[in-house]
């Protein structure tokens, strides 16, 4: 994968994907060796006392390239809106756990 971002100015906005539900996943192999993940998890979290950066905007270029054990081509944008950047802190608060079936 290659990214780049390139800063052209502040930005009024942090574009639209915190407004979105956001997926993380949680991962913790096992202590023992060759055992199952202790923790293997899809979830949605819920964050608060937000503090952040201002956001900076400016132009985004991502390119995926084929792998011999993952089909990252098929995760590759269509349109490139732009890019941010801000810093984030946060607490979590609770969440939910997604069903993998």
């Amino acid at each position: 994968m290659d990214a780049r971002f390139t800063i052209e100015g502040a930005s009024e906005s942090g574009g639209f994907v915190n407004a979105l539900p956001m997926l993380y996943h949680r991962y913790f192999p096992s202590i023992e060796r060759g055992a199952a993940p202790s923790m293997n998890e899809l979830v949605t979290m819920k964050g608060y006392q937000v503090e952040s950066s201002p956001v900076w905007g400016g132009h985004a270029t991502l390119e995926l390239h084929d792998s011999p054990v993952a089909e990252l081509t098929r995760l590759a944008p269509r349109e490139m809106l732009g890019g941010y950047y801000r810093s984030v802190g946060m607490s979590w608060d609770g969440g939910t756990r997604l069903d993998p079936g």
